[in-house]
């Protein structure tokens, strides 16, 4: 507000001002108004991980409410993706999102969803960090996020452009305790198994996982629009 107050102030005076200076004071107001903005933004959704974070540490198992999948997406991405690089900081994604404008709020529970999409998260930038490592420079990291609502479901999709999952894997990818990971890395093979059960019971929707080896993983969320008082938390 006061950036666009200085704006019709600097405006108000244009004739007392040189050409350039004029436009250079312009420049620099919208300058202001989008770094004002951008701390807004990000200072709201640092508020909500964080209160989301809260509630897990109480051990709030949360209740179905209508949400944002969008914004929860968003929030979930960035807080996966900072968080693997805290660990491995030369470790770098490219991210695409390509979310529904004006897609219908969905009754979920939003601690359980975003409990989803961080392990999913989290797993494809282990594997994307492990084939960088392999391939070098000349890989380019990539993940890519998008929701769609299609007749009464909802669908969320997280690819990765990693190293995929061979068939033999595939079969066992949602078994308790099953992880290709090497022992010391901090998996307990329960990541995934977790994962579809929060989506199968907990919200009543499906999750699938499409791989092809050496190409892609992608990982596809479905959750009914149907509000549902027989949701439940999934411990």
């Amino acid at each position: 507000e006061l950036s666009e107050e200085l704006a019709e102030t600097l405006t108000g005076n244009k004739e007392k001002l040189a050409a350039d200076d004029y436009e250079l004071g312009l420049e620099i107001i919208t300058d202001l108004k989008q770094n004002a903005l951008d701390i807004l933004t990000n200072g709201q959704r640092a508020d909500r991980i964080i209160n989301s974070m809260m509630e897990h540490a109480r051990g709030d198992k949360g209740v179905p409410q209508m949400t944002d999948v969008n914004t929860l997406v968003a929030d979930n991405m960035n807080l996966a993706y900072h968080g693997y690089r805290a660990l491995h900081t030369t470790f770098s994604v490219d991210i695409k999102t390509q979310l529904e404008e004006d897609l219908p709020m969905i009754k979920v529970i939003p601690q359980d969803l975003s409990r989803v999409i961080l392990n999913i998260i989290n797993n494809a930038c282990y594997a994307l960090n492990k084939k960088q490592t392999t391939k070098g420079a000349d890989f380019s990291p990539q993940i890519k996020l998008s929701t769609q609502k299609k007749d009464d479901q909802l669908f969320l999709r997280i690819r990765d452009n990693g190293p995929g999952i061979p068939k033999a894997v595939m079969e066992k990818i949602f078994t308790p305790f099953f992880t290709t990971k090497p022992t010391g890395d901090g998996n307990s093979g329960l990541g995934l198994s977790i994962s579809y059960d929060i989506i199968v019971q907990g919200l009543g929707g499906q999750l699938e996982v499409e791989s092809e080896v050496d190409q892609f993983t992608e990982f596809i969320i479905r959750l009914p629009y149907k509000a549902s008082e027989e949701l439940t938390a999934v411990a």
